[in-house]
């Protein structure tokens, strides 16, 4: 018993020390799997909620970085929300609060599993970690398949945590968790005891690496961006065609790219405008001096879907966003980076919109995703050469592998040409 409470003694210790101090900033999906079920009073479940909301708190979120899901599970598995729904911390706790314990007396641990295995592989990204903290008061209905999917879990490269609360079987535990349990594996003797194991919890589940460790393409990019001053202009294909998963990883590609740009008031900013049946300014050059600010508003960019004309989108770049209104400077370049899916609705209006911005000295950049994509359009609105300003890609999930050649290239347009841009 003695020996018990020093235990106890010690992890509330670490948890409050660690818990202030560690945060994670690695990239990572983290999904919980959380029980409602009847068993838990309502004080309880609030504390689970309130532990919950303390864990994702020392995560940087966003929809690059890293992202949050949450799945409950009583008689059947229930999404309460998706990876990349929510992308700042508030908006993420606002939904754990929206959360709502069950009616059913079920357990059946292995049904959220296996939702949340199929959530996570589907909508996942291969590229950072993927890991699921399951939080259970009680025994599964069906240990068997519980221990099967729980495998299977863990075969498909997601990394699980339990947190077990109350007097539970530890052997059922392990068959759920990842190995080794000793970093795995979390027992409390209740709800309440959940905020003294909070930093050890934290230590465990976070998956930092050396931020030095970058790939050569990568390090050339943010070399030859350091210190280049520039104004940069994204303009976004929102239209019918490109499904809602694909315009956030079109949006997640832009996010990453302006994290290789030196961003600040006197470095280089950036703007960003949305074409579908309308064009729209999603926000100006003035804006945002921070890559922060910058990357949260891109990552909040609403979908909405319609038609594509591009014209009337490098018509709002040339007379409304690169404009000494909006306190453009005339001695960095200006750089136009277009990304579309498919054909303007008004080609001929495209070109001559494009022709414009290239006349004013502007640099243009085109990439087009997909197999709609009029490759004679596309060499119009690009600069010349065009295999220097031109991408295509066979789809969105290809965008990042684009990302670094294509800041390399932004970065040296301007100087490569040793021309000054001058402002209307």
């Amino acid at each position: 018993m003695l020996k018990a409470s020093l235990v106890l003694c010690f992890l509330a210790a670490l948890g409050g020390a660690q818990g202030v101090n560690i945060s994670c900033n690695q990239p990572t999906d983290v999904m919980f799997l959380l029980d409602n079920s009847e068993s838990i009073s309502p004080v309880n479940f609030e504390k689970m909620i309130t532990f919950v909301k303390e864990q994702v708190a020392r995560y940087n979120i966003g929809l690059t970085d890293t992202r949050i899901a949450a799945i409950t599970f009583s008689r059947s598995a229930y999404l309460e929300f998706a990876l990349g729904a929510y992308n700042t911390l508030a908006e993420v706790e606002h939904a754990f609060d929206q959360v709502r314990r069950g009616k059913w007396r079920d357990t059946m641990t292995y049904a959220g599993l296996n939702y949340a295995r199929f959530r996570m592989t589907s909508f996942g990204r291969r590229e950072v970690p993927r890991i699921l903290i399951t939080i259970t008061d009680g025994v599964s209905n069906n240990r068997t398949e519980t221990a099967r999917v729980a495998n299977m879990t863990r075969q498909a490269g997601i990394e699980i945590f339990v947190i077990g609360v109350g007097s539970l079987d530890k052997v059922q535990l392990k068959e759920i968790a990842s190995e080794p349990f000793s970093d795995h594996l979390f027992t409390v003797t209740g709800f309440p005891q959940l905020s003294s194991i909070s930093g050890l919890v934290r230590q465990k589940t976070c998956l930092d690496t050396d931020p030095t460790d970058k790939p050569s393409d990568q390090a050339a990019a943010e070399k030859a961006c350091h210190q280049k001053p520039a104004e940069v202009v994204f303009v976004l294909d929102m239209s019918s065609s490109i499904f809602m998963l694909d315009f956030k990883k079109q949006l997640a590609f832009v996010s990453n790219l302006v994290k290789l740009f030196d961003i600040g008031r006197n470095k280089t900013r950036v703007a960003v405008v949305s074409f579908s049946t309308n064009a729209t300014v999603e926000f100006h050059l003035d804006e945002f001096y921070e890559q922060k600010g910058v990357r949260d508003h891109v990552e909040t960019i609403l979908y909405t879907g319609g038609g594509t004309n591009t014209d009337d989108a490098l018509k709002l770049v040339k007379n409304s966003v690169l404009t000494p209104k909006h306190g453009v400077r005339s001695n960095v370049p200006h750089v136009v980076i277009v990304i579309t899916d498919g054909r303007s609705h008004n080609s001929s209006d495209t070109r001559a919109q494009a022709e414009a911005l290239k006349n004013s000295g502007i640099f243009m950049f085109a990439i087009g995703v997909g197999p709609y994509v009029d490759d004679q359009e596309l060499e119009a609105i690009a600069s010349a050469p065009s295999e220097n300003f031109m991408f295509k890609i066979t789809g969105y999930d290809e965008l990042l592998s684009i990302k670094s050649t294509l800041a390399l290239r932004a970065c040296e347009a301007g100087s490569r040409s040793g021309r000054q841009i001058d402002a209307e």
